[in-house]
């Protein structure tokens, strides 16, 4: 990996981030588990209508929706409501993706190191400390239920001002209508948060709450630093919160609901890969300037 560039400023550590990931793609090894593990759940939820799977999900999908959602083009409007909802989101983040980004951790601080990467070896020094990252998993997924409220509260009550022209109007229109770019900034914020929790769990062998004690620490010096690494390669988001407002053709064809959420999940990858690249490269450096 190239030192010299991430010691440097925001840009530098991102673009030799990236430099690291092309060079060793070994690295997206368990981010690629991560983007199976939804896409399969996509294409479960795509064949739901069908045999067998409608078997299993006519009684659910009849119980809380209607039956002409077991139909098409119905079908498709439905599956990004249950592929998005927030507790399903939080399962898959909190038990597989918090371990698979530990996998990840591991595998750098290999390369780092010069040592072979051996995934039976990665698996088997992380599976011990499997609960400390569910327990950060859940803290994390706490955070984001939290300030999520407290921007619906805000909506509520925007939703009350009465005002059709003037600032507070203008306030309700951004309150609002700008609730994807919200949302946006709540996951960066809360990501920012706990950031360099599981690189040091992995990295300096600590539990869980003392590698939070650390990464507040680490937050406090250099927390604008952290904030631009992680919210500049998600800025890519941007292009998915952009198509989504700006084409309505998925009312004449529904399936491009079904290609917005694999489009959303590759861009997941890309941005998790090249923000967790970048602070463990930046946990590494900070680490041997002790």
């Amino acid at each position: 990996m190239n030192k010299n560039k991430a010691k440097s400023n925001v840009f530098s550590l991102l673009k030799s981030a990236v430099t690291t990931l092309l060079s060793n793609k070994e690295i997206l090894f368990p981010l690629c588990i991560v983007a199976f593990v939804k896409l399969l759940y996509l294409e479960i939820l795509y064949f739901y209508p069908r045999f067998p799977l409608k078997v299993f999900f006519t009684p659910i999908i009849k119980t809380f929706w209607a039956e002409e959602y077991l139909h098409y083009p119905l079908n498709l409007f439905l599956v990004p409501t249950i592929f998005q909802n927030m507790y399903v989101q939080a399962f898959i983040y909190v038990f597989l993706t918090c371990f698979c980004i530990a996998l990840m951790v591991s595998i750098i601080v290999k390369i780092n190191n010069g040592d072979k990467v051996r995934m039976n070896e990665v698996l088997k020094e992380n599976m011990p400390n499997y609960v400390h990252y569910v327990v950060i998993g859940l803290i994390s997924f706490g955070f984001v239920i939290l300030f999520s409220e407290l921007y619906n509260i805000a909506i509520h009550r925007a939703i009350i001002i009465r005002s059709t022209t003037g600032p507070f109007y203008l306030l309700k229109r951004l309150v609002i209508d700008g609730a994807p770019l919200f949302n946006l900034l709540i996951n960066i914020f809360v990501s920012v948060l706990f950031i360099y929790v599981i690189p040091i769990i992995v990295i300096e062998k600590r539990k869980v709450f003392s590698a939070l004690w650390v990464n507040l620490k680490v937050l406090s010096k250099s927390f604008f630093y952290t904030f631009f690494v992680v919210a500049l390669p998600s800025l890519i988001f941007l292009i998915l919160i952009i198509l989504n407002k700006s084409f309505s053709l998925d009312e004449q064809f529904p399936e491009l609901k079904i290609v917005y959420l694999v489009f959303s999940i590759f861009i997941m990858f890309i941005i998790d890969g090249i923000v967790y690249t970048a602070i463990v490269m930046r946990c590494l450096l900070l680490r041997e300037s002790e």
